[in-house]
């Protein structure tokens, strides 16, 4: 180095060329730097260390602060220590209220399509069509939307391996299974259980539980790298 100046021997001759046409990569762990130069050539440097130094002698932009942390045994501990705080603290706090948020504020025409996806998908591998009678189905969609004062989209299910089970979904549909409307006690019963469930509508549980998961598995992969992964999920 000399000011301004890279100086390169190559075949027992000497060249000079400009620091500032000069891109210097940080070098990652013990691997050598590499020097982007003018003209399309590159140069490899082993003593990553003494090159850095001579950049920071002579007051080169260029501030390796990676390099420095990494080199440093009490930097790197103390940025890993700040990273894995940072991370808890995204996922204990940040996600769910991200995933509130987005859960509030989605429009109703994505969640009705979503709704439609995963009814059709349940619909083809776990139930089947309700045996419930129409007169039963909607005898029991009147007691609750009097008695509850609500209207949500109720369906009926035949849940076979599901059995007696209820479920809400993201935009206002709640399913209750054949199995649990037979087993229920009363219509009170049934009631009793159909208002848990609207309250997870209210709520938008399960559109939260789906942006909070599909959240966490992104962070998962973006942190192991795993790029085709990435964009499979995407």
């Amino acid at each position: 180095f000399d000011q301004d100046k890279l100086y390169i021997l190559e075949n027992e001759k000497t060249k000079s060329v400009s620091i500032n046409h000069c891109k210097f990569e940080t070098p990652i762990a013990s691997n050598p730097m590499i020097v982007e130069l003018p003209n399309n050539e590159r140069l490899e440097v082993k003593n990553s260390t003494l090159l850095v130094e001579e950049l920071k002698r002579i007051g080169h932009k260029k501030s390796f602060a990676s390099y420095h942390i990494e080199t440093n045994t009490k930097l790197f501990a103390v940025s890993v220590l700040v990273t894995i705080s940072l991370l808890v603290v995204f996922i204990k706090f940040g996600i769910p209220k991200m995933s509130g948020t987005i859960a509030m504020h989605a429009p109703s025409s994505w969640t009705e399509k979503l709704d439609d996806h995963i009814l059709s998908d349940l619909d083809k591998h776990v139930f089947s069509e309700s045996k419930l009678s129409d007169e039963t189905q909607n005898q029991i969609r009147h007691y609750f939307f009097k008695q509850s004062n609500t209207e949500a989209n109720l369906l009926f299910r035949k849940g076979n391996q599901l059995k007696a089970n209820a479920f809400a979904l993201s935009n206002n549909t709640i399913v209750i299974t054949d199995e649990l409307v037979h087993s229920a006690k009363n219509l009170n019963h049934l009631l009793a259980i159909y208002l848990h469930e609207y309250g997870h509508l209210q709520q938008k549980y399960v559109l939260k539980t789906i942006v909070s998961s599909s959240s966490l598995a992104l962070l998962s992969l973006m942190l192991v790298g795993d790029l085709p992964g990435l964009s499979e999920s995407l």
